[in-house]
């Protein structure tokens, strides 16, 4: 699968949009996505004469061999800025005026005189003119300043958004998945945060599985001998991807040595500790739930388990699940703080504490199921 990031941006900049762009194209190099980065700028484009570009032109045709596009801009004087402007322009010549149809797209506008907003809405009109998809769009305005200097809560929101996006093109998803961010930049509190999921999920499609469980399930079906070439190259996907986490797992082991002594009882403390979480197990709000929990716990007390919920029964597995619905990465000492009923792991991951892969919104059934009552 390959993606497009189109960004309107200034080169080498340490702006707002910069900033952006650094954790979406992290994001996605994390998930070992092919993606092509055109900076408009460095790219030359003009402003547009009603004639052919051919700088433009190869942009489109640049455009059209990928699966995905994404497009970040400025925001200025309210819209879009004038660079971003003159690209969208290009697709009134008629060998451009395709490129972008049928395309799933997702954009972002950054600015700091409340022009975000109605950049995406401009950039969403273009596209419903376009024919393309219009997906994912965040509207990042001056409110977020003090948070683009933290890896809280602001990166984890941009990262869920890419991470999302990624799983639609990958599955061929129309739906618009939002990018829990208002347009005026001011921030939502958790409880906002909470509502606008809930009011989401009952838009969006059925949820869908990760795109390594569908693919392994086709090709348990499939002659292997006759394989097509998206399969062949979702194989590859799926092989680089393990080989990427697993070289990177190896390489931690062998920087980091195992705790000793205290420190290894200390880890066994914390494992017995989380399967405990059994004596707390709400099986009247579990029926009608199938999801495996798994959880990779790092830091100075480290762990693998995996928890299986199958309506109101549960069962704890040390190591990894081939398939898990969710897996939650933390580290051991914020771990701690949600077993001893400090912290929910839906607050966690809203402040960035804990890394979430696969479907987040099992996050508050987790809670709901295993909290820690008396301490809330």
């Amino acid at each position: 699968m390959k993606l497009c990031i189109i960004n309107a941006g200034m080169p080498n900049h340490d702006d707002k949009l910069s900033i952006i762009y650094r954790i979406v194209k992290e994001t996605l190099d994390e998930l070992s996505v092919e993606v092509s980065v055109i900076n408009l700028f460095l790219a030359g484009v003009g402003f547009y004469d009603g004639l052919p570009s051919e700088a433009v032109s190869g942009i489109f045709s640049e455009i059209k061999s990928c699966d995905g596009l994404i497009i970040m801009t400025p925001g200025s004087m309210g819209g879009v800025s004038g660079l971003t402007q003159s690209f969208l322009e290009h697709l009134r010549v008629d060998s451009n005026k395709d490129a972008l149809k049928a395309k799933r797209v997702m954009h972002i506008a950054a600015s700091s005189d409340g022009s975000e907003a109605y950049a995406c809405e401009h950039i969403s009109r273009v596209l419903s003119l376009c024919k393309a998809f219009d997906c994912a769009r965040a509207a990042i305005g001056s409110g977020y300043d003090n948070e683009l200097k933290t890896d809280g809560e602001f990166k984890q929101a941009i990262e869920n958004m890419t991470e999302d996006f990624f799983r639609l093109v990958r599955r061929g998803g129309k739906q618009f998945v939002p990018g829990y961010m208002p347009p005026d930049g001011q921030k939502l509190s958790e409880q906002d945060v909470s509502e606008q999921k809930k009011n989401d999920a009952s838009e969006k499609e059925p949820e869908f599985e990760p795109f390594i469980a569908q693919t392994v399930q086709k090709l348990q079906t499939s002659d292997f001998s006759k394989l097509s070439e998206k399969d062949e190259n979702s194989i590859k996907e799926i092989s680089d991807y393990l080989s990427k986490k697993m070289t990177a797992k190896a390489q931690t082991s062998d920087i980091v040595s195992k705790p000793a002594g205290a420190e290894q009882n200390k880890a066994i403390s914390c494992l017995k500790a989380t399967k405990s979480l059994s004596d707390n197990f709400k099986s009247r709000f579990s029926g009608g739930l199938n999801a495996v929990f798994q959880l990779n716990i790092t830091g100075g007390e480290e762990f693998d388990l995996y928890i299986n919920v199958v309506n109101s029964e549960c069962s704890f597995t040390e190591g990894s699940h081939d398939n898990p619905d969710i897996l939650i990465y933390a580290d051991s000492g914020v771990w701690k703080d949600i077993l001893d009923g400090k912290l929910t792991c839906q607050k966690a991951f809203m402040i960035g504490k804990i890394k979430v892969r696969g479907n987040f919104m099992h996050l508050s059934k987790f809670d709901q199921i295993f909290g820690n009552t008396d301490n809330k």
